[in-house]
């Protein structure tokens, strides 16, 4: 069995990081994600109309319920 190792780079959980993330076209498929818990997830990040940072991960298929705040995201896999 392969092991395959994470890349990490630390998120910084703001509007710029989001715009940032959001923007890259190698992120629109699903990456890896780490939380401030430790845990491990992927997912994508989304969208949604409003004010302020709206921004969310969601875990698993777009529409998924499972949702973080970016302020709870620590780190994403490198692309």
């Amino acid at each position: 069995m392969c092991t395959e190792e994470i890349k990490w780079v630390k998120f910084g959980g703001d509007q710029a990081s989001c715009d940032s993330l959001y923007s890259k076209p190698e992120y629109d498929d699903s990456f890896r994600f780490k939380t401030d818990d430790g845990s491990i997830f992927t997912g994508n990040i989304t969208w949604e109309q409003g004010r302020f940072n709206n921004y969310r991960f969601f875990v698993g298929e777009d529409g998924s319920d499972h949702i973080y705040y970016p302020e709870k995201v620590t780190h994403i896999e490198s692309k």
